[in-house]
């Protein structure tokens, strides 16, 4: 899918190698994904979360699902799949995290 296809794109980020975060609207409210620099979603984020781009690594984003309590999940856009955690030390997270 285009990003010129969605019906209501609220905001593009600005990109960081070749993505960047988008935000769109539905019926069922605001979800975010990830977009390439041809504008094609190379992922959308169904459990409508935050995601966040994980710092140094322009490719992996950082979300979570709707578990209780909920778990933090990798998406690599180069791989289209759930990955680990690339960042070793858990306790400096946030440091590495945009």
């Amino acid at each position: 899918m285009h990003i010129k296809e969605l019906k209501e794109l609220t905001q593009i980020l600005y990109f960081e190698g070749e993505y960047a975060l988008f935000r769109a609207k539905d019926e069922q409210g605001l979800y975010r994904g990830v977009i390439n620099r041809k504008g094609e979603i190379v992922w959308n984020d169904k459990w409508r979360h935050i995601v966040m781009r994980v710092h140094e690594y322009p490719h992996i984003f950082r979300t979570y699902n709707d578990d209780k309590p909920p778990q933090r999940l990798f998406y690599d856009v180069e791989k289209q799949a759930f990955v680990e955690s690339p960042i070793i030390d858990e306790q400096n997270l946030l440091k590495h995290i945009r």
